[in-house]
């Protein structure tokens, strides 16, 4: 079913090969002394197709516009685009023994960043896992190339976020670390040791 939604809701070059060869298929048909009426359905279909697709915005598409919006910044050494995409009422858990809310996070976030140096930032998968029409759960991957004084290195991680439906729209109201390499428990107070 993923296969599905991403043809139809989420990429326009897959819906477009799609669509052109069901038409090329009718219009050869056609041309063999068929009739036009399933060519003429078939275009007024590839329209409604791509204003759906138009007018559609999956869970996983604005997932992707925060985490596009979030790396750009990670690479620039910045969390603007973070503490925009994340709720007033965000809550990451605990860290150090106290409440890991918005302010906190987000300060968590700059002291990594300033002693860490993201060079490279690769998304290697993002799949929603859970959703309901007020939440989703997004799980996505990176392959980073970070530097932290003089050491560097490429790492893996996975991380689990988790978004809600705000009057300012889609927001994530809680980030957790799932795997991070080197680490034998991805937790915040281990990422902060590290």
């Amino acid at each position: 079913m993923d296969w599905l939604t991403w043809i139809f809701l989420e990429n326009a070059y897959a819906l477009s090969a799609a669509c052109g060869t069901a038409l090329f298929i009718l219009l050869v048909l056609w041309r063999r002394g068929g009739s036009p009426r399933p060519l003429l359905i078939g275009l007024a279909l590839t329209a409604l197709l791509f204003a759906v697709q138009t007018f559609v915005t999956t869970p996983r598409e604005h997932a992707l516009q925060a985490l596009r919006a979030i790396e750009r910044d990670l690479r620039a050494g910045r969390s603007d685009a973070l503490a925009g995409w994340l709720a007033p009422e965000f809550d990451a858990g605990r860290f150090a023994g106290e409440p890991l809310n918005r302010s906190s996070f987000l300060a968590l976030v700059d002291r990594q960043l300033a002693e860490t140096r993201v060079r490279e930032l690769y998304r290697t998968s993002l799949s929603v896992e859970r959703e309901s029409p007020e939440r989703f759960t997004a799980s996505v991957a990176y392959l980073a190339e970070i530097v932290r004084g003089q050491m560097g290195g490429s790492f893996r991680s996975r991380w689990e976020l988790t978004f809600d439906r705000t009057p300012r729209g889609w927001r994530i109201t809680c980030i957790q670390p799932r795997f991070v390499d080197g680490l034998p428990s991805a937790t915040w107070d281990a990422i902060d040791r590290n």
